[in-house]
């Protein structure tokens, strides 16, 4: 029986030791399974982490090109912007400059027609047409005020300042009527005033290098280099932008009074009164900033003065070349202030044509009308701002209409 027993217990262990070396095997090849298993999930994790590398350096790239090319293209842009500013600043300087060498030519003051500037201003160096008016419109407004100008000084009786008077108020008619904001119209009709031209050179230059400025525009135009802006109809006046035209024609009529009768004729200048009519008008920018404006102004007359002091009766050089100097020193001093009036280029044109004379005071009583007509919008812009607050009050409409 012992023997039989101890037979079983070594078949035992032997059994045993058999299976555990199964077990082993089994658990090697588990282990040699998992580790391959892992070995695979840390080669395709890093296979997932190189491509979204990739996919990292190469959206980035993208992005480094896409950087690079808006750099490129604004570049450029400003590059064609430069280009064009000055294509269009020697635009403005050649047709002053052919405008007063006529005038040299034909021994004729009267062909210097300033507003030709202030539109040259409006369409060459302002980033938008300061304007809401076709250039049908521009024409015909020049054509109209240059032509009335001329038969207010041949048939109305007066003195200077009444038919001054005359003149602005008819524009301050004539203006909203056409559904336009084109002021420099005003200017057009008051100048053969102030200066008793009655020769029809006047008109006849006024209207033909007007039309020659607005076909350059129109050619820029087809050919890319300028943008086409659309015309849209102004409303006409509510009562409120009535009463701001008496208020303008009440306080021309008494600084043309007192002005013209002490001797500062040039304090009403006919650029001041359209820059006048300008700062009165709520949208406009010249209004939101009438201080530097009033500035601008008094250093546009100053560059005038000095120039033609300067080229024309030190140098005795034609007034064409003092007139195109001028015209380039203002635009330089309106891109220096980030502000395009085109009341400056014609108040600094109109140094021209006054007399030797009174070219030595001509800043000055220049500043003086300015400051005296910016006073004047700003009480008028306080009076506005009053009625609108009283009528946001009492539930009335801000702009007082009927």
């Amino acid at each position: 029986m012992d023997k039989e027993a101890m037979g079983r217990e070594a078949g035992r262990r032997v059994t045993g030791e058999r299976d555990a070396g199964k077990r082993g095997m089994k658990g090697r090849e588990a282990g040699k399974r998992d580790a391959r298993g892992r070995e695979a999930i840390r080669k395709k994790a890093r296979e997932q982490g190189t491509g979204g590398q990739e996919a990292g350096n190469n959206k980035a790239t993208e992005e480094k090109c896409l950087d690079r090319d808006i750099l490129h293209n604004t570049g450029a842009s400003t590059a064609r912007q430069k280009r064009h500013g000055i294509l269009f600043a020697i635009c403005a300087v050649s047709i002053v400059f052919l405008m007063a060498g006529t005038s040299n030519l034909l021994g004729q003051r009267e062909v210097i027609f300033p507003e030709v500037a202030a539109i040259c201003v409006g369409y060459f160096a302002a980033p938008k047409r300061p304007w809401a008016a076709s250039k049908i419109w521009i024409l015909a407004l020049i054509s109209f005020s240059a032509v009335l100008g001329i038969f207010i000084v041949r048939f109305l009786p007066g003195p200077v300042w009444f038919q001054m008077l005359v003149a602005y108020g008819i524009c301050q008619v004539a203006l909203p009527l056409s559904r336009t904001t084109f002021a420099p119209m005003i200017s057009a009709m008051v100048l053969p005033v102030l200066l008793q031209t009655d020769t029809w050179i006047y008109p006849v230059s006024a209207i033909g290098f007007t039309a020659l400025l607005l076909g350059i525009v129109v050619i820029l135009e087809k050919a890319g280099l300028r943008k086409k802006e659309p015309y849209e109809p102004w409303p006409l006046p509510d009562r409120m932008e009535r009463f701001t035209i008496f208020y303008r024609v009440g306080i021309v009529a008494l600084l043309l009074f007192i002005l013209t009768n002490s001797g500062f004729t040039f304090a009403a200048a006919p650029p001041l009164l359209v820059a006048f009519t300008e700062f009165t008008k709520p949208e406009h920018p010249a209004a939101k900033r009438p201080f530097r404006s009033c500035i601008l102004l008094f250093l546009s007359a100053s560059c005038g003065a000095l120039v033609r002091f300067a080229v024309s009766m030190q140098l005795g050089l034609p007034t064409a070349f003092a007139a195109a100097i001028t015209m380039a020193a203002i635009l330089v001093l309106m891109k220096f202030f980030s502000m395009y009036l085109p009341p400056c280029a014609a108040l600094g044109l109109l140094a021209m044509l006054i007399p030797q004379e009174a070219v030595p005071l001509y800043p000055f009583e220049a500043g003086c009308g300015a400051a005296i007509y910016l006073v004047a919008a700003l009480a008028w812009s306080k009076v506005r701002s009053t009625v609108a607050l009283g009528n946001t009050e009492t539930g009335l409409p801000s702009n007082y209409e009927e």
